[in-house]
């Protein structure tokens, strides 16, 4: 059987907001992976030595990597989208302007004497 598509050098199936997507998270779990680094590097708050102490100290690096990962993407996701063209100059409604042909009253409202100023019930 025969497809009638053929993919060009470097074209893929995946969508373009997917694509940009992945590339995000990428971004920031490397940035992570940076900042972990450098914390590690100049020792904040005595995390390389209490990972160097440590047998298992490498186990504390997973969900430090996992968690700045997560926050640091979400960042990357909300710097790319807030930098897209978005061409929004058009009208599109809900522009209506109020009718002021009629002319304003005035409305006579009788107040409580019984109420005191200042406090609410």
């Amino acid at each position: 059987m025969r497809y009638s598509f053929y993919l060009k050098w470097g074209e893929s199936f995946m969508p373009e907001p997917l694509r940009a997507y992945k590339t995000t998270i990428l971004i920031g779990f490397a940035a992570a992976g940076v900042f972990l680094a450098m914390a590690l590097w100049f020792d904040v708050a005595g995390l390389r030595g209490a990972i160097q102490q440590s047998d298992i100290g490498w186990l504390a690096l997973v969900p430090l990597w996992l968690g700045n990962g997560a926050v640091f993407s979400g960042l990357q996701a909300a710097i790319s989208a807030g930098g897209t063209d978005d061409d929004d100059d058009e009208p599109r409604g809900g522009h209506r302007h109020p009718r002021m042909d009629q002319e304003m009253i005035a409305i006579r409202v009788r107040a409580d004497q019984s109420r005191k100023p200042g406090l609410r019930r």
